[in-house]
């Protein structure tokens, strides 16, 4: 995996040559050739031809179109169009590279340095090295590694040296006096853009619903395999690889009882996941220093030392993994309720995932690792909206304007009254996402004027006899519960409902909500919508705190929304 600096900034600072790579293994720096070298184009119908220049001087670049040129001022002149590509864990102070070809019959694998010992006869009795066939790279094979000179640090000259004490290079490397052109190709357009991970922000970890980029390198196509090598370097010859943050749900609870207890969380969540073209796939397999995914007929493979480095990086952030035979792990811990034991709705675990995203440079998807990290666990914590609720409001009543029974036994069990008034939100519609609809129409019913004895919707309401209004609820066939309060009380109840924007429309106590909802998130898509009426609840109890009756009043002009 790669980072890239600019050319211009080790020519500024050339003592950062000799620094190794960052970051842990199987590392390395892709150098890009910015705006401040010199490159000559001409430009026709918006499309660019740009006019071979010579490459001067180390390290070399790697967005540019490279040729090595050998002109002998005869017929052993050559021109070998190839890709430079450091190698992995040296520094660029080294100027040892892959050197992949790029055209013919081995377009997309490796130059490779024959062997002192393979040494042969040929006519008027001379020997020679063959000349070894490029191959499949091989990243830690010395064979396949080469050190560019320069004839003078000034020059234009190069001659390459195999890194095997015993190595001999390909004829178009080891003559000396060869030279290296370069030209611009859409192919080649890297971005001085990948500068590793960033620390600070990964250790900040994302809010709930975001994904967030800590990290990009660039992965040469010589790493990834998904086609002949011959297709695979015309079609992206870099691939880019990020590193990206979010937290995915592993464990919820409904509380549909309102219970306000502790929530024991006990899942089983696979520690790591690959995605083909957003399938799951199976664990990998290793086959020639690949590791290999597949879904169907379709197969990627990435080089071991990239898996092993992705690994590497989580690892150091506090990933375990469980090894090839169990890629299962268990998430187990007792959840407090945190809401000071109020009533909650529902309760949600989330685990941290970390992601390796690869793409072509056409930024279509290849591959997605994932990691997820069991010891990095987030909650989230609904209340119960209906149970929750807000006193705004506190008055005392007397004996003398509530009845309950005979009124000699009502001064004995409660002289006075306490009336309160609260504040709630309850729900009266909800819907889950439909593609087919851009908007939610809310388009429901609901009593605006509720009485309710000991918990219990009163069937005779507003029954007015001798100064009292008659609350009254059948409890069977031979009797009835029944509580009496003045009307100067209803009347100041009513007053003070109206004058918060309640409508009394008499004996009429139903009324519509109808109202349409377009969700404004962005980009984001929406699970669920719900919407909220206000409800005012005055309640009467004894000076013992038992419960007598209680008036409730909807609001329907006060409404609240929720998107999930």
């Amino acid at each position: 995996m790669y980072i890239t600096r600019r050319l211009s900034e080790y020519r500024r600072n050339p003592s950062e040559l000799t620094q190794p790579p960052p970051e842990g293994p199987s590392s390395g720096v892709l150098v890009i050739h910015d705006q401040h070298s010199q490159i000559q184009s001409t430009c026709c119908f918006g499309s660019c031809e740009v006019v071979e220049c010579n490459h001067s001087g180390l390290p070399l670049t790697q967005n540019l179109k490279l040729a090595v040129l050998f002109n002998s001022g005869g017929d052993d002149s050559t021109n070998d169009p190839i890709v430079f590509i450091p190698v992995l864990d040296k520094p660029l102070s080294s100027n040892c590279y892959y050197a992949i070809r790029r055209r013919g019959k081995y377009s997309g694998e490796a130059s490779t340095s024959a062997k002192e010992e393979d040494i042969v006869s040929c006519c008027l009795c001379l020997t020679q090295v063959p000349e070894a066939k490029p191959k499949q790279l091989d990243p830690y094979d010395i064979y396949q590694q080469f050190e560019i000179h320069q004839k003078k640090p000034s020059s234009r000259y190069y001659h390459a040296t195999s890194v095997a004490p015993d190595g001999v290079p390909p004829w178009f490397l080891k003559k000396k006096e060869w030279t290296v052109s370069y030209s611009r190709s859409q192919e080649f357009e890297l971005r001085d853009d990948a500068k590793g991970l960033n620390k600070e922000l990964r250790g900040k970890l994302p809010d709930l619903g975001e994904s967030v980029v800590v990290g990009k390198w660039y992965v040469p196509f010589i790493f990834v395999k998904e086609r002949d090598a011959k297709d695979q370097i015309k079609r992206s010859v870099y691939h880019s690889m990020t590193l990206e943050q979010r937290w995915e749900e592993v464990f919820s609870y409904e509380n549909d009882k309102s219970e306000n207890g502790d929530v024991v969380v006990d899942v089983e969540v696979e520690d790591e996941v690959v995605k083909l073209g957003g399938q799951e796939i199976t664990r990998g397999v290793n086959e020639n220093g690949f590791v290999w995914f597949g879904v169907g007929d379709r197969k990627i493979g990435l080089r071991s030392v990239v898996v092993e480095r992705m690994k590497w990086e989580e690892e150091r952030f506090g990933w375990r993994s469980k090894g090839e035979q169990e890629r299962a792990m268990v998430v187990k811990r007792l959840e407090e309720n945190p809401k000071d034991g109020s009533f909650w709705k529902s309760y949600h675990c989330y685990v941290l995932i970390e992601s390796f995203v690869l793409k072509r440079m056409d930024e279509s998807l290849v591959l997605t690792y994932e990691f997820r990290h069991a010891d990095k666990l987030k909650s989230k914590w609904s209340e119960l909206v209906g149970t929750t609720s807000v006193v705004v409001g506190k008055w005392y009543v007397p004996f003398i304007l509530v009845k309950e029974g005979d009124a000699k036994n009502q001064i004995k069990t409660s002289t006075y009254y306490r009336m309160t008034l609260k504040q709630r939100w309850e729900e009266v519609y909800s819907c889950s996402y439909n593609e087919e609809a851009s908007e939610v129409v809310v388009d429901v019913e609901v009593e605006t004027e509720v009485a309710k004895l000991g918990g219990e919707v009163t069937n005779l309401r507003d029954k007015r006899a001798d100064g009292f209004v008659w609350f009254s609820v059948l409890r069977d066939e031979r009797q009835d519960m029944k509580i009496g309060l003045g009307s100067v009380v209803v009347e100041r109840i009513k007053w003070e409902e109206e004058r918060f924007g309640w409508l009394n429309k008499g004996d009429e106590v139903r009324s519509r909500i109808k109202r349409s909802e377009r969700f404004e998130g962005g980009s984001s898509q929406w699970k669920s919508y719900k919407c909220y009426v206000l409800v005012e609840s005055f309640e009467l109890k004894r000076t013992d705190g038992s419960l007598v009756l209680t008036y409730e009043f909807t609001h329907v002009d006060k409404l609240k929304s929720k998107w999930v």
